[in-house]
């Protein structure tokens, strides 16, 4: 069992979240929280092609807040990024005010090698974070493609839609899910991954040890290549339409991507059992 500690400047809450307050003087303030997303991406590629992560943080409280915001890599050590606004000097940590009624976005400025793993925030409650991953480059077309990361609490079980669909002939790319899982605390996680077809019958199941601290991004296919597609036998994509469980002995984050031909499409949902303190 391994334990990594993260040392990224001022020491912010580890764990589950704790309720804090600053003396009476400030028992008004809103305790400190954190939210996790299990995935960024940055990554300068040719032709004026990149992949890079937005990270917005929105105050809804009447007064001025202060959000950390840290990124791990994905063997669970500082992500050293560049961030618009914050000079060239690479960085694992933000420090942002949120004023009072307003927004401020962190944005990952794309550097040649490529940067990828997990986002802790710490706040105050009444600060909500949310990202965004957003590719821009030529698809026929100059374009700009995203989708959000949704911040979330770590849960021990969670089910969330997975689909994937290869068009074989016809002239489209594949559909797929992608799947990203964190592990934000000091111990070691067994996670157990159950694929479910349309009708919640199971279908395989796999277990993966996820380490202190660390991330890992598949695809379903690559999680689960003996995966059966159906072929409706018509000039249709075969495919595959279910669920997956994912059910953890420790706490994990959860983030998910519906991607067509590796690009991000939208976030579907996600349904967490609430962790029970």
């Amino acid at each position: 069992m391994r334990k990594r500690t993260v040392s990224t400047g001022s020491p912010i809450l580890a764990g589950l979240s704790v309720l804090t307050f600053l003396g009476t003087a400030m028992a008004q303030v809103p305790p400190e929280s954190e939210s996790f997303m299990a995935h960024f991406v940055s990554v300068r590629l040719p032709n004026a092609t990149r992949q890079s992560t937005i990270v917005i943080l929105s105050n809804t409280g009447d007064e001025d807040r202060q959000a950390t915001v840290d990124f791990i890599s994905s063997d669970g050590t500082p992500a050293l990024l560049v961030i618009f606004g914050e000079g060239e000097q690479p960085v694992s940590r933000v420090v942002r005010t949120v004023k009072a009624g307003g927004s401020t976005q962190i944005v990952t400025s794309a550097r040649d090698e490529l940067q990828s793993g997990w986002i802790r925030v710490a706040a105050a409650s009444d600060v909500r974070a949310t990202g965004i991953v957003q590719f821009i480059g030529f698809l026929g077309d100059f374009r700009r493609v995203e989708a959000s990361i949704l911040a979330a609490g770590p849960t021990s079980k969670a089910i969330v839609p997975v689909e994937r669909e290869s068009p074989g002939f016809l002239p489209l790319p594949d559909l797929s899910t992608a799947i990203a899982l964190a592990n934000p605390f000091e111990e070691d996680a067994l996670v157990t991954l159950v694929l479910l077809n349309n009708e919640g019958t199971e279908i395989e199941r796999q277990d993966l040890l996820l380490e202190s601290l660390t991330q890992t991004a598949r695809f379903i296919e690559d999680l689960f290549p003996n995966m059966p597609l159906v072929d409706p036998g018509i000039d249709a994509p075969k495919f595959f339409h279910g669920s997956l469980q994912v059910i953890s002995e420790r706490p994990v984050v959860l983030s998910v991507l519906r991607t067509q031909g590796g690009l991000q499409l939208s976030s579907p949902p996600i349904a967490q059992k609430p962790l029970v303190f």
